[in-house]
Protein backbone atom coordinates (compact mmCIF):
# COMPACT_ATOMS: atom_id res chain seq x y z
CA UNK A 1 0.00 0.00 0.00
CA UNK A 2 1.41 3.67 -0.66
CA UNK A 3 2.43 5.89 2.06
CA UNK A 4 -0.10 8.49 1.46
CA UNK A 5 -2.72 5.94 1.27
CA UNK A 6 -1.38 4.46 4.85
CA UNK A 7 -1.91 7.84 6.44
CA UNK A 8 -5.11 7.41 5.34
CA UNK A 9 -6.71 4.08 6.40
CA UNK A 10 -6.63 2.34 9.66
CA UNK A 11 -6.97 -1.36 10.11
CA UNK A 12 -9.58 -2.44 12.62
CA UNK A 13 -7.32 -2.90 15.31
CA UNK A 14 -6.23 0.70 15.04
CA UNK A 15 -9.92 1.75 14.22
CA UNK A 16 -11.00 0.15 17.56
CA UNK A 17 -7.99 2.02 19.24
CA UNK A 18 -8.44 4.79 17.82
CA UNK A 19 -12.05 5.48 19.08
CA UNK A 20 -11.63 4.05 22.02
CA UNK A 21 -13.80 0.84 21.59
CA UNK A 22 -13.53 -2.58 21.82
CA UNK A 23 -12.97 -4.46 17.90
CA UNK A 24 -16.50 -6.24 18.51
CA UNK A 25 -17.98 -2.50 19.03
CA UNK A 26 -16.13 -1.21 15.66
CA UNK A 27 -17.65 -4.29 14.24
CA UNK A 28 -20.92 -3.30 15.39
CA UNK A 29 -20.67 0.19 14.52
CA UNK A 30 -19.51 -0.77 10.89
CA UNK A 31 -22.57 -3.08 10.08
CA UNK A 32 -24.84 0.33 10.76
CA UNK A 33 -26.44 1.26 7.97
CA UNK A 34 -24.82 4.04 6.21
CA UNK A 35 -21.74 4.17 8.10
CA UNK A 36 -19.53 5.55 4.85
CA UNK A 37 -15.85 4.67 6.24
CA UNK A 38 -15.12 1.31 5.40
CA UNK A 39 -13.01 0.24 2.71
CA UNK A 40 -12.13 -3.56 1.05
CA UNK A 41 -9.10 -3.58 -1.02
CA UNK A 42 -8.49 -6.66 -2.95
CA UNK A 43 -10.10 -9.47 -5.02
CA UNK A 44 -13.29 -10.77 -3.31
CA UNK A 45 -13.89 -9.81 0.57
CA UNK A 46 -10.12 -8.53 0.46
CA UNK A 47 -8.46 -6.70 3.24
CA UNK A 48 -10.90 -4.08 5.19
CA UNK A 49 -9.68 -0.84 6.37
CA UNK A 50 -11.68 2.19 7.77
CA UNK A 51 -10.99 5.44 5.89
CA UNK A 52 -9.75 7.98 8.68
CA UNK A 53 -11.25 11.10 7.00
CA UNK A 54 -14.51 9.53 6.77
CA UNK A 55 -14.29 8.52 10.38
CA UNK A 56 -14.01 12.04 11.91
CA UNK A 57 -16.83 13.47 9.53
CA UNK A 58 -19.34 10.03 10.87
CA UNK A 59 -17.79 11.18 14.74
CA UNK A 60 -18.76 15.09 13.93
CA UNK A 61 -22.42 13.73 12.38
CA UNK A 62 -22.88 11.40 15.62
CA UNK A 63 -21.79 13.89 18.05
CA UNK A 64 -23.22 16.74 16.11
CA UNK A 65 -19.91 19.39 16.57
Amino acid sequence: MQTARCDKLLTRDEAAAYLGVSKITLDRITKERGFPALVRIGIGRGRVYINRERLDEWIESKTGQ
